[in-house]
């Protein structure tokens, strides 16, 4: 059994200790198509969306659960304007040859790359100033002419004592935003070696 009570701007709003059936209304006609019932003892809200007596289609309003899975659209429980969820890409780690570093490469077109790159050096002192440069650059193309990037560069030198060699190393290191082409620019002044191996490399894909 089902009680009436009157609704405000909605319609009536029927009243039971179930949830409706198929011939709620004790009288055929009373109901009538988005009058509400509420089942008082779950306190679960339903609307009638079909009103004949006998075959009454009643539709749950309350307590909805959205489904991110649900792909159905019509479905009451479907998530409009979704955000995409970017995906995740693991870090890709690679450590490339003195000639990959020094050759203007793309390391990738759709992922920013952190580098750094390790250089021996040797040299040898004389009155004259010497000096290595190492430059981490990116640009737009392989020709390293479009948009040109200096990172970082790093520099050693000496002077003024013959015939002293000292060892050390040039390190470069930065972020390669994804699509750019990378390479690392070798110069000497005074007649200094530039190098010609890598000690150490190190390109991860973020």
């Amino acid at each position: 059994m089902s009680t009436c009570i009157a609704g405000q701007n909605f319609g009536d709003v029927w009243l039971g200790d179930h949830n409706p059936g198929a011939s709620e209304d004790p009288e055929a006609g009373t109901i009538r198509v988005n009058n509400y019932f509420l089942n008082t003892t779950t306190n679960e809200q339903w609307m009638c969306t079909d009103a004949t007596f006998g075959s009454q289609v009643w539709i749950k309003i309350s307590q909805i659960q959205d489904d991110w899975n649900q792909s159905n659209s019509s479905s009451l429980d479907f998530i409009k304007n979704k955000p995409t969820i970017p995906t995740i890409l693991s870090p890709s780690y690679s450590s490339p040859s003195f000639s990959n570093v020094t050759t203007a490469t793309q390391l990738s077109s759709t992922r920013d790359a952190s580098v750094n790159y390790v250089f021996p050096t040797s040299l040898t002192s004389l009155l004259a100033n010497q000096a290595l440069t190492a430059t981490l650059q990116y640009a737009d193309d392989s020709g390293m002419s479009t948009n040109l990037v200096a990172v970082s560069n790093d520099v050693t030198g000496c002077s003024g004592i013959l015939s002293l060699t000292l060892s050390g190393r040039l390190q470069v290191s930065g972020r390669i935003p994804a699509g750019k082409y990378r390479k690392v620019a070798l110069s000497q002044t005074g007649g200094a070696t530039v190098p010609t191996t890598i000690s150490s490399s190190q390109e991860v894909l973020l």
